[in-house]
């Protein structure tokens, strides 16, 4: 084996025998190696010796190993780690995953085990360091092309936001500027540009990405384009489309989310290309989405909506009664814009689900868009609770209200959404209109699956942020129901000396503020400050997904936590405190979607199994959220989904934690097999 060189090894291990045995082992091969038999003494040792990895028991007496780990995390240590245990309960596997730890061994184990999880993790964590340190040319090359392309094209107004993303790796962060820009216009732009020295594989980039849209998921780019193009592309530069995995370009959720920055800048074309892409690449719920969106994009063009409509609708049965009602009503609703004859039909079965599964507000929407004429609905859907219901549907629906809702509600109404006044004019009761108050807009936030901002139903435009952090710095505010201390937001933001932090500071509460007032006409100060604590001023009338999550979580709401999960909180966010909260929530939503599932699992197991999926997407290891998988496929008359769904888990836990699935489990298992015909 090569020497290591310099690499230095923390161990903490309360067994002396063992713990002089690695050392031994470990230094035989090259290592430094600092060894303790208690978590403090290892703490001690972490603050006044660097080390480059750590190898840890998990069961000690007194703060156990992983405990020790989390709290050098805490203090900042990133060196990658192996956890050993002789115990190998269900629960260390896990809790050392989500942790972070690397990898994990379960005594007793070989001595050559040990040395090549050590080798593997160190090499990909010195792979991890080179990335970011080549995170600054790609910054500089995304600066160039900005002042290159310059007022050509409104996605580079995004260059330098996105180049200063510090928590995206380079690779990505790339492709996400370079499929942009190629979606939205021709790249050859580049070709009569002086390329700055050393910079020439930009350009290739740009081509690269061009070409990697055209060909079909699933094939190796390199091999296509090698092939088609031989000797054309710098060869590292096509083996990196492979090395990469996934790129923007074949991935769904950034496709959706591309599409979604097109739609809002006006560019018809370049959207309806990112959706499409996510339409043949995607799965499950984002396939679905990607559907519904092409069609509400054929509305707008008067191209094709019933066909997207019916294949979104019947992707979405396969997800689950939840889904499948989702995705109805939202195909439904567009189908009646479109003036189509199956839109009545889609209707009443959307009003039918929705009604089954208790989702007042979605099923109020329908029954208004049926021609129902029922004044309680409208003041239902005026709750704060259930703007985006309304505001998604406002425009739709107000020319049904004149009919018959209150004046008190149409006056409502119009000071929440002004410009509907424009659009229905002729048909607004004069006395409604003479009567004008303050306005009621609300501003709306969306935190589930990336971070948007509406306010009186319009969405707000990304470039009034000037930046990313200045969104994930809105978003930490109003997450918290209290003020938040200055300093906690110096250390969670700007960890690089005070003064510096505090004019950064400054100027990002002076760009929410610029923003929030830009879009809304208001005049008043959105951030309040109370002596060195600062919130989002409470007359600001403010709808929060968060919020509404949490008091459903409170009320144990699974289908309303469904409804609201639309994705990870804050994607695309990798800060701390957005990480922390992610996995709070999710571990939130998988404990109420078990209760859920199993709680169904006799009288709807259709509804288990949907609950049960969507908590495995979140933590694939929950041996119980399996169980309840499998139980509802034989509840189903499904056995043969049942065994296939044990096998994959078998080998999900086999390869990623050395484990076996439990006994009832196996049991399930074997009840599967004896149920096939």
């Amino acid at each position: 084996m090569q020497s290591p060189n310099s690499t230095h090894i923390l161990i903490l291990e309360d067994d002396e025998t063992l713990r002089c045995a690695l050392s031994d082992l470990l230094e035989d091969e090259g290592y430094f190696v600092g060894a303790a038999s208690q978590a403090e003494e290892a703490l001690m040792l972490a603050e006044n010796q660097a080390f480059d990895f750590m190898i840890f028991d998990i069961r000690m007496a007194g703060m156990d190993g992983l405990e020790a780990f989390q709290r050098l995390r805490q203090r900042g240590f990133q060196f990658p780690s192996l956890a050993m245990t002789g115990f190998a309960g269900d629960d260390d596997p896990i809790r050392a995953l989500k942790l972070g730890v690397g990898d994990y061994l379960r005594k007793p184990f070989q001595p050559e085990e040990l040395l090549e999880s050590v080798a593997r993790l160190l090499a990909r964590h010195r792979s991890r360091q080179e990335m970011e340190r080549s995170q600054q040319e790609l910054r500089s090359l995304t600066r160039w092309a900005g002042r290159c392309l310059s007022g050509e094209s409104p996605f580079l107004d995004r260059l330098d936001a996105l180049a200063e993303a510090s928590e995206l790796m380079p690779a990505r962060a790339a492709e996400l500027l370079i499929t942009g820009l190629v979606a939205e216009r021709d790249p050859e732009a580049l070709d009569s540009k002086t390329v700055p020295e050393g910079a020439q594989p930009w350009s290739q980039w740009v081509d690269l990405a061009r070409l990697s849209l055209t060909f079909p998921a699933g094939e190796s780019l390199a091999e296509r384009i090698q092939r088609k193009f031989p000797g054309r592309f710098e060869a590292s530069l096509v083996a990196s489309l492979d090395r990469m995995g996934p790129s923007a370009s074949q991935d769904a959720r950034g496709l959706l989310a591309l599409a979604q920055g097109f739609l809002a800048r006006g560019h018809l074309e370049s959207a309806r290309q990112a959706l499409e892409k996510a339409a043949q690449v995607g799965q499950g719920q984002s396939a679905v989405e990607a559907c519904l969106g092409l069609a509400e994009l054929g509305l707008q063009q008067g191209a094709e909506v019933g066909a997207w409509v019916r294949r979104a609708v019947e992707m979405a049965r396969g997800l689950g009664p939840i889904a499948a009602a989702r995705a109805t009503q939202w195909g439904a609703l567009l189908l009646l814009k479109s003036q189509l004859p199956e839109a009545q039909a889609a209707l009443r079965l959307a009003l039918q689900q929705l009604q089954g599964l208790g989702l007042q507000a979605e099923a109020a929407v329908v029954e208004l868009a049926l021609g129902a004429q029922k004044p309680e609905l409208v003041d239902l859907l005026l709750r704060p609770e259930n703007e985006p219901q309304l505001a998604a549907e406002v425009d739709l629906l107000f020319p049904k209200f004149c009919q018959f809702a209150s004046e008190i509600s149409l006056r409502r109404l119009l000071l929440r959404y002004p410009w509907l006044g424009d659009h229905h004019r002729q048909l607004i009761p004069d006395r409604v209109q003479a009567q004008p108050s303050a306005p009621e807009q609300t501003l709306r936030f969306q935190t589930f699956g990336g971070f948007r901002v509406f306010w009186g139903g319009t969405l707000l435009d990304e470039s009034l942020w000037r930046g990313p952090l200045v969104k994930y710095l809105l978003a930490f505010l109003i997450r918290s129901p209290k003020p938040v201390h200055e300093t906690y937001l110096l250390e969670a933001f700007w960890p690089e000396g005070e003064e510096r932090s505090r004019r950064r500071l400054s100027g990002a509460l002076s760009a929410i503020r610029r923003a929030l007032c830009q879009a809304t006409g208001r005049a008043e100060d959105p951030i309040e400050r109370s002596r060195d604590f600062l919130s989002l001023a409470k007359h600001w009338p403010v709808w929060h997904d968060l919020r509404e999550f949490e008091l459903a979580y409170q009320n144990n709401d699974a289908t309303r936590m469904m409804m609201l999960y639309q994705g990870p909180y804050m994607e695309g966010c990798y800060m701390d405190w957005a990480l922390a909260e992610r996995q709070r929530i999710e571990e939130q939503l998988v404990a109420v979607l078990q209760k859920y599932a199993t709680a169904h699992l006799e009288s709807h197991p259709e509804l288990a199994l949907e609950a049960s999926q969507k908590a495995l997407g979140l933590d694939p290891f929950q041996q119980q959220n399996q169980l309840c998988l499998m139980r509802a496929h034989l509840r189903l008359g499904q056995p043969e989904k049942a065994i296939r769904e044990y096998e994959r888990f078998a080998q999900l836990l086999q390869r990623e934690l050395s484990m076996e699935p439990g006994l009832e489990l196996l049991e399930c298992f074997h009840r599967a097999r004896l149920a096939l015909p």
